[in-house]
């Protein structure tokens, strides 16, 4: 069996859902033949693109164009080679089809209509906020890129939401990401004392704005407190810096930009929790890693997140109240040591319910059933 998956971005461009592929890759390749067609952009915003000398053996890139700029988040971006070459190409069995809404779910579901290929779509989305662009987005889309022998729900909320699209339930398979556990791990030595948020800096989506009003009102109630944030190094960073200094936080929060994952898993170790003040979040992969780590989370109450995060393991609050925020940094920051140990076993507990290799061998057996359907 071959399996073509179909990303916008890849690796080394930094994403939750370009780490998910990469790691389901990896593993699949040992059972199965994969193939990854993708983007040569880095990011979305800048519209750099990707330099590599040696590229990943298993991924073909193609160029894109910025073909509707006026739709926010790279969802006006096309790629009409990779659409020609996919029409073309016949030496695979399925087509694995990620991100609800972007070019590569159109390309799939367009070979699908057109020679009835077999067809998985993982969506990795969630309702998010209820505007009224959002709404007709939801009404068009569905439409023209959701055509499929089954689409891949990773949260039961994103099921919900795609039903409420007209997809009907039978369609539908709730299959939540994973991450790799081999890789992160706890470590009990570890002792840090400051939050850690990782993630794009997009202010209005990950809610960076309401992170950083909730330490300035914490650090006034509870004390210094310090903040590192690892993200892009896209144009938003400069809109971060901002409102720093806005907040004459300069002091408290460290802005580090891209790091390797060896550093990734230093800064997860040292940490006291991880924050994701996300507006709105279909399921959160940097959520697994710090519970991989050992480490709790303070998290936003949208999207999946509930499905993962909850008393035993972090602490939720009402998305966009930096000070119901400020209160969970407070309660976790404060937190007797027994108290928060029950929080980090408990968060390692739960990270070995998302092992990446049950997650990728539950797809394998989803591509065979529709295979042989």
């Amino acid at each position: 069996m071959k399996v073509l998956h179909l990303v916008p971005k890849f690796l080394p461009s930094v994403g939750g859902v370009e780490n998910f592929v990469y790691e389901l890759v990896n593993i699949q390749r040992r059972k199965i033949e994969v193939e990854v067609f993708a983007s040569n952009l880095l990011s979305f915003e800048t519209f750099q693109r990707v330099e590599i000398k040696k590229d990943f053996p298993y991924i073909k890139r193609f160029n894109a164009i910025n073909l509707l700029p006026f739709l926010p988040r790279g969802l006006g971006i096309f790629s009409f080679s990779m659409l020609k070459e996919v029409l073309k190409k016949e030496d695979f069995d399925v087509i694995h089809s990620h991100s609800y809404g972007y070019f590569t779910t159109y390309i799939g579901s367009f070979r699908k209509l057109l020679k009835k290929t077999k067809h998985v779509i993982q969506t990795h989305s969630d309702p998010g906020r209820r505007k009224i662009s959002k709404r007709i987005f939801d009404s068009i889309v569905p439409v023209f890129s959701l055509h499929a022998d089954k689409i891949i729900a990773i949260s039961e909320l994103e099921k919900q939401h795609l039903k409420n699209l007209g997809i009907k339930e039978e369609k539908i398979e709730k299959i939540p990401l994973g991450i790799n556990l081999n890789l992160f791990k706890r470590d009990k030595r570890a002792n840090g004392n400051y939050l850690l948020f990782v993630g794009r800096f997009d202010i209005d989506q990950k809610g960076i704005d309401i992170l950083l009003k909730a330490l300035k009102i914490s650090s006034k109630s509870c004390g210094d407190i310090k903040l590192i944030m690892i993200g892009d190094d896209s144009k938003n960073k400069i809109k971060v810096m901002h409102i720093i200094e806005e907040l004459e936080l300069e002091k408290e929060v460290s802005i580090l930009g891209y790091v390797n994952k060896k550093e990734l898993i230093e800064y997860y170790h040292n940490c006291k929790a991880l924050v994701l003040p996300s507006r709105f979040e279909p399921f959160g992969l940097v959520i697994l890693e710090a519970f991989a780590c050992g480490k709790p989370v303070i998290a936003s109450r949208v999207g999946g997140i509930p499905e993962i995060v909850n008393e035993r393991n972090g602490l939720l609050f009402k998305a966009g109240d930096p000070n119901d925020l400020a209160k969970a940094i407070c309660k976790i920051m404060n937190m007797d040591s027994s108290d928060y140990e029950k929080l980090c076993k408990e968060a390692y507990l739960t990270a070995e319910k998302f092992d990446i290799e049950k997650v990728a061998q539950r797809m394998i057996e989803l591509y065979e059933s529709i295979i042989h359907k």
